[in-house]
């Protein structure tokens, strides 16, 4: 159910409050040694200003993945094709999936003790 403000916005508020995908999707990794490669791609949803976020974060896993995109998907339908789409691209360019996995080593790429 959405409520429609001035100007033909709409704010999907029902919607928000019952989406319960909230957290780590999975991390999908990449490793060739013979090319010195050693990536991950992380996808994630999170409460945003604007209603549900799925954000993308990737990169080498020494320095902690230095990528990062931010999409705000309209409907909830919209938002599982984005995700589907997404997770289909990276298997697609060879990296595998770890179902509800944190980055490598969280923190330790960033420094902290």
């Amino acid at each position: 159910m959405a409520l429609t403000l001035q100007g033909g916005m709409k704010k999907v508020w029902l919607v928000i409050k019952s989406w319960t995908r909230y957290g780590t999707v999975g991390v999908w990794r990449s490793t060739d040694p013979a090319r010195n490669r050693d990536r991950v791609y992380v996808l994630r949803w999170e409460p945003g200003f604007f209603g549900p976020a799925l954000i993308a974060r990737w990169g080498r896993v020494e320095n902690g993945g230095g990528q990062r995109r931010v999409w705000w998907p309209a409907t909830i339908k919209a938002a599982l094709r984005l995700e589907r789409r997404v997770i289909r691209i990276r298997e697609a360019h060879g990296y595998t999936c770890t179902p509800g996995a944190a980055w490598p080593a969280e923190g330790a790429a960033a420094g902290d003790t």
